[in-house]
């Protein structure tokens, strides 16, 4: 019963690292790509990494004395602080020297300003949650968009759900919180107008149920880790990626490569049925990738 719903899973588009789910942000992704090759090409990161810093933090403080509606271009604020988040986040050298200290600001102004902003909240939640380790302040700024997006109008709102859910199972260990989140991210895949995003609430939804019977699956942590994984190939997150791949490797995932090179994983093979005076279940093995 877990490989077959593994199967399932692990056939939709939410497990693959070309995850098609993905492609919706594939605009933003490259923006990212491009930002690193420009601090890299031209060397942008001209004062020391600490005095950068502090730049950043009094240039999100001087947007607060905005009014909340932003004169009316409360859209384009966000839009900027997230451009300029995506230069921040993309200079290496810079982070790794200090750290990301001012993302939280950056992502509670782009929150605040537009909480409507979906393809933001997926950068919010790796940088936060797997970058700083901070999945409550994660969670805090996927409330806030959660509040403000209609699933009938949004697309790819329910996303924000999932990506709650996996901050509640795999860094809180909540794995009840976890199930209801993807129980709501079923509903709220339901209602949406793209009939694409519309495949995913029976996939939500058998999660949300399969967690319920087996808190601690290492079936459902797989594909977690593994949509943590992809997620961060798609927005050029190395160190989360790496951390994920650890994750992966740790619950006995298999590493490879797909046709196209890019790594993938297959998952953990099935444990071995314990001696018992029942006969045991017979196990399915999952399917491989395409």
């Amino acid at each position: 019963m877990v490989f077959r719903i593994f199967s399932q899973l692990f056939e939709s588009r939410w497990v693959q690292v070309g995850l098609s789910s993905l492609l919706a942000i594939g605009a933003v992704s490259g923006i990212t790509l491009m930002q690193r090759q420009r601090l890299q090409q031209r060397h942008l990161t001209v004062l020391p990494a600490q005095e950068q810093d502090v730049q950043e933090a009094l240039y999100i403080k001087s947007l607060k004395y905005l009014p909340p509606n932003g004169f009316g271009f409360n859209n384009l604020i966000a839009d900027w602080g997230f451009l300029r988040m995506l230069q921040y986040v993309g200079d290496v050298p810079a982070r790794e020297v200090a750290g990301y200290g001012a993302a939280p600001a950056f992502f509670e102004l782009i929150s605040q300003r537009d909480p409507r902003f979906v393809e933001s909240y997926l950068f919010a939640s790796g940088t936060l949650s797997y970058e700083l380790g901070m999945p409550e302040e994660s969670i805090k700024v996927l409330d806030r968009g959660l509040a403000a997006l209609d699933p009938t109008q949004h697309k790819g709102a329910h996303t924000l759900w999932t990506l709650k859910a996996m901050d509640q199972l795999l860094l809180l260990g909540d794995a009840a919180g976890a199930s209801e989140s993807y129980r709501m991210g079923a509903e709220w895949a339901a209602q949406s107008p793209d009939p694409e995003w519309r495949k995913d609430a029976p996939i939500l939804q058998r999660t949300s149920e399969f967690l319920k019977t087996d808190p601690d699956s290492t079936t459902v942590r797989f594909w977690a880790w593994a949509t943590v994984f992809a997620q961060a190939a798609a927005t050029g997150n190395v160190k989360t990626q790496e951390r994920s791949r650890s994750e992966l490797l740790k619950l006995g995932a298999v590493e490879g490569q797909d046709k196209d090179g890019l790594t993938m994983f297959q998952p953990p093979a099935p444990s071995p049925s314990p001696t018992a005076t029942v006969s045991p279940t017979p196990s399915v093995n999952p399917s491989p990738p395409n």
